[in-house]
């Protein structure tokens, strides 16, 4: 939130009306609910009429009581229209069958689906899909008398589906599909979902050619999933994840044994990484190993085991369970990964902490296993190490440093072993050849991982784990993360730290630095860069906003590209807080 809260007032004076479009409010829980609604509405209110806000949501409690004295359209006051729509959907949707079935068949379906249909554009969608699997007029027939009533008959017949009419191992894994989309801390892309179903305890520890799936697995769980933007995959709709966690499912999906089975693969894989920096093993074994797909999964693991291991422990109740014991052979092989001794420089980081910012309460429930609690201390303590003020600021290359030699893992190393192989990969010139590699091979991969390999080196930041195109894109974004306000005084731990905003250093300078109050405060910026706009934010509202000078002037739209991109990526680092857990990120709740 407090990104939002910089951000958008900037974007406010820069901008002479705003009009911002909130949707699926209501997939956040209550309490984030809140925060979104007063921050916004605060804004709305103190910009004099300058910013307007359309929330679209389904109706909840908290939703309800904020905005019960605001303007509202109810889509319920709006029968006929929203009816008229529906079968304009319909009837748009059933012209794939009308090529297989006669007009009259067909207009019958169109009514019933329609007359059962209460508004519901994706009920209407997950109907359409199932008539699909009918190849005659009586199974046609039969499926249109039969048409499930709301949205939860609908998906407890897919599911039912999943279940009935596969055999045992194909069921097993359209049901692992579903709990890691379930319990996922960050929207997932489709290798990760391949690759990490193939970890399966007591049947399978290894990924190789023998036991990589095909992207097409995930068709077992169609029309309950479907591809997004960026390989990612994501239910067909958030009542879809829901209903299968809600005990009116069974329920489907159980969160303890989802987050067991996904922590299971996350560790299993890790336990094979140390491979990547041991210099007994060849470095082009491990260049055909990640140009193979098989450390697909490396970003994601890396990032989240831990979390999915506390959550795990925790929904057992946590302190005295037993871990199952296919699970205790993983843990227990990343101890490779645990330094014999720590830097100096992170010792005295550690010693000059706040004791009050301490995890040790967020990792007590892992006593009964003390290798893993060790681990994992020392993994989330070093994480909050990062996040400080004073690594943050730092450029990219030097916070790579600095997390490289002080981290008290080789997690890092491996990590950053791992993402240069993959840059090296990506930019390597296609007339050269690498030591058995494919030339074939190579193409997929650039195909299949180059959309988003280019992973932000902020480790605290949401696209450290969920990268960009381009080395090019990336350095563009790591830009935002560089305070560029200085204090003039360099005495001042801002001299060295500065502000995300000029309102922020003058605040600080007219507090601190009453001697100076007077005075017009330096702007201290970086070397410009060529991905920074070069028109000072003051000057924004002078700008020619019609379509005519914008096209004319191409530094411009570069400067509001940026200023956008700027906002997109403070609301994605927000937004990206709802898939962390409170064990592992209960420090940023404190600070």
């Amino acid at each position: 939130m407090l990104q939002l809260r910089i951000l958008l007032p900037e974007l406010l004076d820069a901008i002479p009306a705003i009009r911002i479009i909130i949707d699926g409010l209501d997939e956040c829980d209550e309490r984030l609910q809140r925060e979104i609604m007063q921050e916004l509405l605060f804004l709305c209110k103190s910009s004099d009429g300058h910013c307007k806000i359309l929330f679209s949501s389904r109706e909840g409690i908290e939703i309800s009581r904020a905005l019960r004295k605001k303007q509202y359209i109810s889509l319920k006051d709006e029968k006929n229209d929203v009816d008229i729509d529906v079968q304009l959907f319909t009837h748009q949707s059933l012209i794939p069958l009308r090529e297989k079935f006669s007009s009259k068949e067909m207009d019958d379906i169109e009514k019933k689906i329609v007359t059962k249909a209460n508004g519901m554009f994706l009920w209407v969608r997950l109907v359409v899909n199932s008539l699909e699997d009918c190849y005659s007029i009586r199974e046609l027939q039969k499926a249109a008398n039969d048409l499930p009533s709301g949205l939860n008959e609908a998906y407890g017949r897919i599911l039912s589906r999943i279940l009935n009419e596969h055999s045992p191992s194909i069921r097993d894994k359209a049901i692992r599909i579903l709990e890691w989309m379930a319990c996922s801390f960050r929207p997932l892309k489709v290798w990760e979902i391949q690759d990490g179903i193939v970890f399966q305890a007591g049947v399978n520890t290894i990924l190789d050619e023998l036991t990589k799936l095909p992207e097409t697995v995930l068709e077992l769980c169609k029309p309950m999933i479907e591809k997004g933007p960026g390989h990612t995959v994501d239910f067909v709709h958030f009542s879809a994840k829901e209903y299968m966690l809600h005990p009116d499912s069974g329920p489907f999906l159980h969160e303890t044994q989802a987050h067991y089975n996904v922590c299971f693969s996350c560790v299993t894989y890790l336990s094979t990484t140390y491979r990547l920096i041991d210099p007994s093993f060849p470095e082009y074994q491990s260049r055909l190993r990640i140009v193979k797909g098989y450390h697909g999964l490396h970003l994601y693991a890396n990032e989240f085991w831990t979390a999915h291991l506390l959550e795990y422990i925790k929904s057992q109740g946590g302190l005295d369970i037993a871990v199952p014991a296919p699970l205790l052979g993983p843990l227990r092989s990343l101890g490779v990964f645990r330094k014999d001794s720590q830097s100096t420089e992170f010792q005295e980081e550690l010693r000059a902490m706040d004791p009050s910012r301490s995890i040790d309460s967020h990792v007590a429930i892992l006593n009964t296993l003390p290798d893993a609690r060790g681990l994992v201390q020392a993994i989330l303590t070093y994480r909050q190490v990062l996040a400080q003020e004073k690594h943050i600021t730092k450029s990219p290359e030097d916070f790579q440093i600095y997390e490289v030699e002080n981290d008290p893992t080789y997690f890092s190393e491996v990590l950053r072993h791992y993402q240069s192989t993959v840059e090296s990969l990506l930019s390597h010139s296609t007339s050269e050849t690498l030591e058995a590699i494919d030339q074939e091979d190579l193409n997929y991969f650039r195909k299949t991982y180059g959309d988003s390999s280019y992973v932000c080196r902020y480790r605290q930041c949401p696209r450290a784990s969920n990268g960009f195109r381009s080395q090019k894109d990336r350095e563009a974004h790591e830009v935002l993360h560089v305070k560029r306000f200085k204090c003039a005084d360099t005495s001042c731990e801002f001299y060295t730290v500065g502000f995300a905003s000029k309102n922020a250093l003058k605040t600080h300078d007219q507090k601190y630095h009453t001697k100076q109050k007077d005075k017009d405060i330096p702007k201290f910026r970086q070397k410009a860069s060529k991905t920074l706009p070069e028109t000072r934010r003051e000057d924004l509202t002078s700008w020619p906003w019609d379509q005519q000078s914008l096209s004319a002037n191409p530094r411009l739209q570069t400067d509001i590209e940026v200023l956008a991109s700027k906002l997109l990526d403070g609301v994605f680092a927000n937004l990206s807080l709802l898939m962390l857990t409170r064990d592992e990120m209960g420090v940023i709740a404190k600070t």
